[in-house]
């Protein structure tokens, strides 16, 4: 599960055993299994296999969201720049029209 999850983290993984305790299920939980069946419990694979594919859309939307939202923060901050230049130029060609207005 590491190996996978280092490759690609959104991966999801349901264990599927003819015998779990709850220490067990809760260890492979805790490694990064998304869910487990149990041999005897076929019908539950069809909700948990559902239910992984929809975390891991959901993660993988939020890492996107983040993505998005770290670049769109770059932008603003390279505009608050580019503004600050604009008023700054602003400013010294008011001052040189005014000195202009001072040599007629």
């Amino acid at each position: 599960m590491k190996l996978a999850r280092a490759k690609n983290p959104n991966i999801p993984f349901i264990i599927i055993s003819g015998f779990i305790n709850d220490s067990h299920a809760m260890e492979t939980l805790n490694l990064g299994a998304t869910d487990y069946v149990l041999k005897d419990r076929p019908e539950r694979l069809g909700p948990a296999v559902q239910r992984a594919l929809r975390e891991a859309e959901h993660r993988r939307l939020e890492e996107e969201l983040a993505e998005h939202s770290n670049q769109l923060e770059s932008e603003n901050e390279e505009l608050r720049k580019r503004e600050s230049r604009i008023r700054q130029l602003k400013s010294e060609l008011m001052s040189l029209r005014n000195q202009l207005k001072t040599l007629d």
